[in-house]
């Protein structure tokens, strides 16, 4: 079985698109982005918000593309995970 078989074939691929290296791990998103929560209120509302960057500007940035394993997973698995520093899509 090769590593295409086994992307496609994946429920999901949970792909670590943040740090310099795989020791990096997962970030705790929650504790990344609150620098950019935005807090809205009204009378009877208040509403926490965290805009949203464009994955293809958060995967430019990432090194985890440039290594042709994880430009394999992205490439062949049908349903991913990404994992940034704030914010997980």
């Amino acid at each position: 079985m090769q590593m295409a078989d086994i992307c496609a074939a994946a429920q999901i691929t949970v792909i670590a698109a943040a740090g310099e290296d795989p020791n990096y791990g997962l970030p705790r998103v929650w504790e990344a982005s609150r620098d950019l929560l935005q807090t809205r209120k009204s009378d009877s509302l208040r509403l926490s918000v965290c805009p949203l960057l464009p994955m293809t500007l958060v995967l430019k940035d990432s090194t985890c593309i440039s290594r042709a394993w994880a430009f394999q997973e992205c490439y062949f698995s049908t349903r991913r995970l990404f994992f940034t520093d704030h914010q997980i899509v």
